[in-house]
């Protein structure tokens, strides 16, 4: 197993999540007019998809405990890829608004399992296992930096459909790095337990330091 490729790639895979907001935002005028909507309704397409993106992290973590950090990532990264396409040949903005919250979902399973990976790769090395949070924190501040730049360079020379087709060829890349060269890296999977999940969600929502950096 090649921890340093394995993490090079997840934190490729990171910035997706970024990209998936701000690639886009650019292209909102040209959106709005496309389907004949209103500034508002164009805008929510960013809301329902950060929505989606909150929501499945408080279950992301548990699907990858209990089938696996490479099944999850790789079918949530298809996942993704397919709702680009069809995002690419909507017609109507409601039916982008769905697929935007499915798409927002997938990124979720995907980037949080990544993350994970890095602690199943470096969790006997307490000193690498910091670098590489850092690491994953900068990636993913990285996708909402230069996102804006490729969303906006891209709706001018072709149109608002060239963000998400960017995204199609880029997430197709990961996934086939993730086939090709990321093993599962979970040594023991788990077996679904309720009272288990149950009392780690009561934990997590009870933290005061949790629920001030979500309020933050």
């Amino acid at each position: 197993m090649n921890k340093n490729l394995i993490a090079i790639i997840a934190l490729c895979i990171v910035p997706i999540s970024g990209l998936g907001v701000d690639i886009y935002v650019p292209s909102l005028p040209a959106v709005t007019k496309f389907f004949s909507t209103s500034e508002h309704m164009a805008q929510y397409t960013i809301t329902i998809y950060l929505a989606g993106y909150a929501l499945s992290q408080l279950f992301a973590g548990v699907v990858s405990d209990i089938y696996g950090r490479r099944i999850t990532t790789i079918i949530s990264l298809f996942i993704f890829i397919l709702i680009n396409f069809i995002i690419v040949f909507s017609d109507s903005i409601y039916y982008v608004l769905l697929f935007r919250f499915i798409q927002g979902v997938s990124v979720g399973f995907f980037v949080a399992s990544q993350k994970v990976t890095m602690v199943d790769l470096f969790k006997d090395d307490e000193t690498k296992l910091h670098h590489m949070i850092n690491y994953i924190t900068i990636a993913w501040s990285i996708g909402p930096i230069i996102a804006p730049a490729i969303g906006g360079h891209l709706e001018q020379m072709f149109s608002w459909r060239a963000s998400f087709i960017f995204l199609i060829i880029y997430s197709t890349i990961m996934l086939i790095l993730v086939c090709l060269f990321v093993p599962e890296t979970l040594q023991e999977k788990n077996k679904f337990n309720y009272n288990y999940i149950k009392e780690s969600f009561t934990t997590i929502l009870s933290s005061k330091d949790f629920n001030l950096a979500v309020l933050c």
